[in-house]
């Protein structure tokens, strides 16, 4: 079963297998937190879209697979 985060983004279809399972769900988010080019503070890199304070996001594993 895959592990599911709660966010919305577009993604291509030729990446659309990022999140297998939550393990390599935690290990992309470490990275992403720990890259400097992802910290809107840091001078040269854009702010933030959006008020963090006020996001909501979760994730949860799957629990029901339909296959057509």
């Amino acid at each position: 079963m895959s592990y599911i985060d709660g966010f919305v983004i577009a993604v291509p279809t030729a990446n659309k297998q990022k999140w297998p399972d939550k393990a390599t769900r935690d290990a992309a988010m470490k990275k992403m937190i720990e890259d400097p080019r992802m910290d809107p503070s840091t001078p040269g890199n854009p702010p933030m879209p959006f008020d963090g304070k006020r996001m909501i996001f979760g994730g949860f594993e799957q629990v029901v697979e339909v296959k057509g």
